[in-house]
């Protein structure tokens, strides 16, 4: 996914021209995280370079301001897949790894629930069409659910935290993913959401 609104935080913050480079950056560490969907964003991106909403200096000024890594880069002609690399310290700000994430994720989540007297599974295995939801495979679904979002993600498995301690999850660990149910953490737990909070997900 893609949060148009923490990237136009970021684009403010480091006072860039344009959203398409953040774009560019975002889709390419995303390919790079085993979310291959993301390549044709990168080619429909690459596609502006010159065209004028998105030009070459964009590209050199996410270099300078330590955003892209430029070791990868010879000329901003040069661009493709293959050398877009987020810097280290750009990515510790602003990302989490899929692995990372995942696991975080599964390690704070409930193993059971108690519905009606009986002891339900939240964790496990699930066949859904051809598709086996294994934890891999849920780990990259979530990871491609947030966008890799390090600040959201840290939010969502504090309030899952919380949720834990007062015993009010009680949906799969699969459904919480799949219908993205973070949204109603705050409910569950009884935190006030901001009310300008409009966060908006393409």
């Amino acid at each position: 996914m893609i949060d148009v609104k923490q990237l136009t935080k970021i684009m403010k913050k480091y006072d860039l021209q344009s959203i398409e480079g953040l774009l560019l950056a975002h889709c390419a560490f995303m390919a790079n995280e085993q979310h291959p969907e993301y390549l044709e964003f990168i080619k429909i991106i690459l596609d502006q370079l010159g065209k004028g909403k998105f030009s070459k200096d964009s590209v050199q000024e996410m270099v300078d301001k330590g955003i892209i890594d430029g070791r990868f880069i010879k000329t901003p002609d040069d661009l493709n897949f293959a050398n877009i690399y987020l810097t280290d310290e750009f990515q510790e700000a602003y990302y989490v790894d899929s692995n990372t994430a995942g696991e975080e994720l599964w390690d704070a989540y409930p193993n059971t629930t108690i519905i009606d007297g009986r002891s339900v599974i939240l964790k496990k295995g699930e066949k859904i069409g051809d598709t086996y939801w294994d934890k891999d495979a849920l780990i990259l679904m979530y990871s491609k659910k947030i966008g890799s979002n390090k600040e959201l993600h840290q939010s969502i498995v504090s309030k899952i935290k919380k949720a834990k301690e007062l015993g009010v999850l009680n949906f799969t660990l699969r459904s919480f993913i799949f219908d993205e149910m973070w949204g109603s953490l705050d409910d569950l737990i009884g935190v006030s959401k901001p009310l300008n909070d409009n966060r908006t997900i393409i």
